[in-house]
């Protein structure tokens, strides 16, 4: 039998070793409310509910997705120097052409406006 890319199945297999080695500590930095409302880009409001998924596009700010609905939520987080959370604020909303459950959101390198 012939493995195909032996080298890089190695690698692969040695870096999935190297990890299984290291402790992950998760710290518990509090919770923060936030706003229940937002407007949409046709000013129309919501009550935002259901988030899935958040992705990081750039300095404070972060979007995420609203469960079986059209609608991405834009928010500016502010961190402390310990890493907890100073300050939540929504900063809109977007709706999506068509209702899914979505249940996570990336970013395309580089471009704020493709996920």
């Amino acid at each position: 039998m012939r493995i195909e890319n032996a080298p890089g199945w190695l690698f692969a297999l040695l870096v999935c070793a190297a990890c299984s080695a290291q402790t992950i500590t998760i710290t518990d930095r509090g919770a923060r409310n936030m706003d229940n409302i937002a407007s949409d880009q046709h000013g129309r409001q919501l009550t935002i509910a259901g988030l899935s998924g958040i992705t990081w596009i750039g300095g404070d700010e972060f979007l995420s997705v609203m469960d079986n609905s059209d609608k991405i939520v834009r928010f500016a987080i502010r961190f402390k120097a310990d890493a907890s959370i100073d300050s939540v604020k929504c900063a809109g909303a977007i709706a999506l052409a068509e209702t899914r459950d979505f249940e996570g959101i990336a970013i395309l390198p580089g471009q704020k406006d493709r996920f």
